[in-house]
């Protein structure tokens, strides 16, 4: 939960650092799903990290947009389908590599999201949201290489 929580001021403070340059990567939304796609978590805990990305998502929405609660719902119903998808696939299916391409899809549903709520379809809107993707791929490989060690020393 501290990592958690650091990983939400850490995002909060790159977005003040890289104002107008570039909207920062979902650092908070790629470590809830991260925690919550854990083999050891039962399925049970899952409502647990979907109200924590609910919440970490509204804090994120008062501190930052105008609207409370978009960004919430859409970091809750992101880490939903995920795991949806998750626990669906066997256990030898869930690989580093099947991690990646969720964390991936489920970054770019949320940039995407977003930018279609901006309601500014320039180039530079455009831009912005490439350059998150960009940024969010080294974190989306270092969270896939976390997993990898945590199964390797559990195995």
């Amino acid at each position: 939960m501290i990592l958690l929580a650091g990983l939400w001021l850490l995002q909060d403070l790159m977005q003040v650092l890289f104002l107008g340059f570039f909207v920062v990567p979902d650092l908070f939304f790629l470590g809830v799903l991260q925690r919550a796609l854990r083999e050891e978590d039962a399925r049970d805990l899952l409502p647990r990290w979907v109200w924590f990305a609910f919440f970490g998502g509204l804090l994120w929405d008062l501190r930052w947009t105008s609207v409370p609660g978009i960004t919430a719902a859409i970091q809750a119903g992101a880490l939903t389908v995920a795991s949806a998808l998750w626990y669906r696939t066997p256990m030898a299916g869930r690989t580093p590599m099947l991690w990646i391409l969720m964390a991936g899809i489920a970054h770019l549903g949320l940039g995407a999201a977003r930018f279609l709520l901006w309601g500014d379809r320039s180039a530079a809107a455009f831009r912005l949201l490439a350059i998150q993707q960009l940024t969010a791929l080294p974190l989306v490989l270092g969270f896939s290489l976390i997993l990898l060690w945590r199964r390797k020393t559990h195995d």
